[in-house]
């Protein structure tokens, strides 16, 4: 049996959204972000029913563009690979000795000194998920990896537990599993079961500034049945937001003349170049993800955000989808095939990975901003493998 992590991710977010509808529909309603909201049925169903739509095209084009594209993949060689251990380590000990860009907290690294854009532009993260799949040297994407690990836990971003997954698996696709991998398998599965209380807890304590020491002394306390049953609960809850996109459905008219009054912006705005012109001009506006905190759940100047999904703003747009349909193909098809043609089945899995785990979301600027660095990357490795053949047939032409 082979692996796929484009097809195990749709899976497993339809799995997760088939729960939270049958638990919706038995309870008459979802509990989203620690607040419990009445939900007709027919919202659940529709809601749904749009998502799993949705899932099926981004999985439908990926599978379109593996059979077109058939070039050989962009690797990355060792200046790379030391190129991204100094860039990581370098974020990683500057967000320590600064305290800012941890989840959940105000603070941010988009003001302040030279070094402060510098990281916003170079985007450390991303651009370790975009070239450390096709790094050559095996230590030294493992190096990567440890250090991304690291730094995102010490952000309290537990996020890149589940990155590193479906990074491994485009990297060394296909992977097949044998009985014994398969044992392997479920032992660390049951493992990360285990523990999963512990990783929350720790998820939480870094956000809310908990030293380690007083981490380590409540340790034992995260063991319990009660945190076992909100570890699992809030596990399945990141893969789902059909109670969102049944929320948004339901006040879509009201949020449909929100966004037509310009209370938050549209979703061509999210982005790296977007919110970069936004501050220039001064004409920033909240997202829809940070707006949804501040009308449904009350907070004000909210902090932290929530998952609208692409199918809640199909429902909110209602007349306009049109347009984002225009958007979404030079967003999603026209990188699909670009990326096919010019960077490999490597690039493309991971690509299709990420239009899953944010696109599918509604992370408009997560997305866009990984889609537009990779295009960046691509471009750059293919003017230098374009630059090397022409000067090595000057070089030939000159011998001879």
């Amino acid at each position: 049996m082979t692996i796929n992590p484009v097809v195990s991710l749709f899976c497993l977010y339809l799995f997760a959204n088939f729960i939270a509808l049958v638990q919706g529909i038995n309870d008459g309603g979802l509990v989203l972000e620690g607040y419990f909201f009445e939900l007709k049925t027919t919202s659940l169903v529709y809601s749904f029913l749009l998502q799993t739509i949705i899932l099926l095209l981004l999985i439908g084009l990926y599978r379109f563009f593996t059979t077109k594209g058939n070039c050989k993949k962009i690797t990355y060689g060792k200046n790379w690979g030391w190129f991204l251990i100094i860039i990581q380590m370098s974020f990683l000990i500057f967000n320590i000795k600064t305290g800012v860009n941890i989840a959940g907290d105000g603070a941010r690294i988009e003001g302040g000194s030279v070094i402060n854009y510098v990281f916003v532009l170079l985007q450390p993260d991303m651009l370790f998920m975009l070239i450390g799949t096709s790094l050559l040297s095996g230590r030294l994407f493992l190096i990567n990896l440890i250090v991304f690990l690291v730094s995102m836990a010490l952000r309290g971003w537990m996020g890149g537990f589940f990155i590193i997954i479906f990074m491994v698996l485009s990297r060394y696709y296909p992977v097949r599993i044998s009985s014994r991998s398969l044992f392997c398998i479920l032992f660390l599965a049951v493992l990360f079961v285990l523990v999963l209380p512990v990783i929350i807890d720790m998820k939480w304590s870094m956000r809310q500034g908990v030293s380690v020491g007083v981490f380590f002394s409540s340790i034992f306390n995260s063991f319990s049945a009660e945190k076992y049953n909100l570890a699992i609960s809030y596990l399945l809850n990141r893969f789902q937001h059909l109670g969102h996109v049944a929320l948004l459905l339901e006040n879509s008219d009201k949020l449909y003349f929100d966004l037509s009054n310009g209370l938050f912006s549209s979703y061509w705005m999210d982005g790296l170049p977007q919110h970069t012109i936004s501050k220039i001009f001064g004409f920033e506006q909240h997202k829809l993800n940070s707006y949804m905190v501040e009308y449904f759940f009350g907070i004000e100047d909210p902090t932290w955000n929530t998952n609208p999904g692409l199918a809640g703003w199909v429902f909110i747009l209602q007349e306009k989808v049109v347009f984002m349909a225009l958007y979404l193909f030079f967003v999603v098809v026209a990188p699909f095939y670009f990326i096919s043609r010019y960077a490999g089945s490597t690039m493309l899995m991971l690509i299709a990975c990420f239009s899953i785990v944010y696109l599918f979301h509604g992370w408009f600027g997560a997305y866009f901003n990984i889609i537009f660095y990779g295009l960046i990357l691509v471009v750059i490795s293919k003017l230098k493998v374009t630059n090397r053949s022409s000067v090595e047939s000057f070089t030939n032409k000159a011998v001879n």
